[in-house]
């Protein structure tokens, strides 16, 4: 009778564990399937069932810096972003293809969002297209930086987003951004020293002041990559991208927010 009762529990515990063994499996199956529930994300990346989740969103900056900060980040939080280069404001602001897509349903708990060296370069026509920036001629190339300027406007082309409609873009973006409930990073603009040729020398400061006041308005706190940049000039190979050092230290400076503010969450969740 008790070699019976003994089966009996026994097979209970047996099918108790293969229970939650398999609800486990399920449960991260899921998480995978509601991660990548659209295809504006990365495919490749693997995602843990009982991790935050992170959402990158930038230019080729971030794409660079991305893989590092998913290294720091291992066995901490999932980290996603679009397969795509988000550009310029005016492609976050797209009905199809731009942030609410790159956000989908997922619930996210951190956002880490830039936008500005797409913003203030030289183009002519639709914003939205990338196939009319300014590329100089030989005359253009001789000249000091502020004719150049006046020469490359003479050809037709412009800053693609004028300070006050930069400033109107980014706070619809994060505004949308911070209306999912995520805590909401904005990186400052990196530097760019190959448009120190002409007259947007300046313009990455000047972006990022504006950037910081309307983050300063709509309570987003800023990381400042544009002097982590500065300290990491050598490695620039084109004097707008970062080698894999660089890289790896803006993705320093980004992961230090986001553990602190994955870390404040996690104990305010406790005191409640």
């Amino acid at each position: 009778m008790n070699s019976r009762k003994d089966n009996m529990v026994l097979c209970v515990a047996v099918a108790l564990i293969a229970t939650a063994a398999w609800t486990a499996a399920q449960a991260a199956e899921d998480k995978v399937a509601w991660m990548m529930q659209t295809n504006a994300l990365e495919k490749t990346v693997s995602v843990s069932a009982g991790l935050p989740n992170v959402l990158v969103l930038g230019d080729s900056i971030s794409i660079g810096y991305t893989p590092f900060l998913r290294k720091r980040l291992a066995g901490v939080a999932n980290v996603v972003r679009p397969k795509t280069n988000c550009a310029a404001t005016q492609f976050y602001l797209r009905k199809r293809g731009g942030m609410r897509d790159w956000v989908g349903t997922n619930r996210w708990n951190v956002i880490v969002v830039n936008c500005g060296i797409w913003d203030f370069c030289y183009m002519k026509g639709d914003p939205l297209k990338t196939d009319h920036y300014w590329r100089p001629n030989e005359e253009e190339a001789k000249l000091p930086p502020l004719e150049r300027g006046t020469a490359i406007r003479a050809r037709g082309f412009h800053v693609r987003t004028p300070i006050p409609e930069y400033a109107e873009n980014l706070k619809t973006i994060l505004s949308y951004l911070k209306s999912t409930g995520a805590t909401v990073f904005f990186a400052l603009t990196t530097p760019c020293p190959s448009y120190q040729h002409d007259d947007r020398c300046g313009l990455a400061r000047a972006y990022n002041e504006v950037a910081a006041y309307v983050c300063k308005g709509l309570s987003v706190p800023t990381i400042d990559l544009y002097a982590v940049g500065e300290r990491n000039y050598r490695h620039q190979p084109d004097r707008c991208h970062y080698d894999d050092v660089g890289n790896d230290a803006l993705a320093e400076c980004i992961c230090t927010e986001i553990k602190r503010a994955l870390e404040g969450a996690g104990a305010s969740a406790r005191s409640r």
